[in-house]
């Protein structure tokens, strides 16, 4: 006797773009959570025009931005800024 168990797992996702080095859409891990500290490393990192200190985060049609220098200073984990399926970020340039 054989016994076959077969797991569906849906595939989300979350987009990143602007000035970030690679911008698209990527996968959210399902064996565990993302930050926006990470979201971004996942992106290459930012580009040379990159506004570091205004990041915003879109999360059904709500607008939070964030400062990059902020982010890396949040050690408790209760308190990181995780990415969840649809969230969209964006980079924006730093000239305007």
């Amino acid at each position: 006797h054989v016994t076959v168990h077969v797991l569906q797992y849906n595939e989300q996702f979350y987009t990143i773009m602007g000035e970030v080095m690679i911008d698209g859409i990527y996968p959210l891990p399902p064996e565990k959570k993302i930050d926006l500290v990470e979201a971004i490393a996942k992106a290459n990192g930012f580009s040379p025009n990159a506004k570091e200190s205004k990041i915003e985060l879109w999360r059904n049609d709500e607008k939070k931005v964030y400062d990059f220098n902020d982010l890396l200073k949040i050690k408790d984990p209760d308190k990181k800024i995780f990415i969840k399926a649809g969230d969209t970020i964006k980079i924006l340039d730093r000239f305007f």
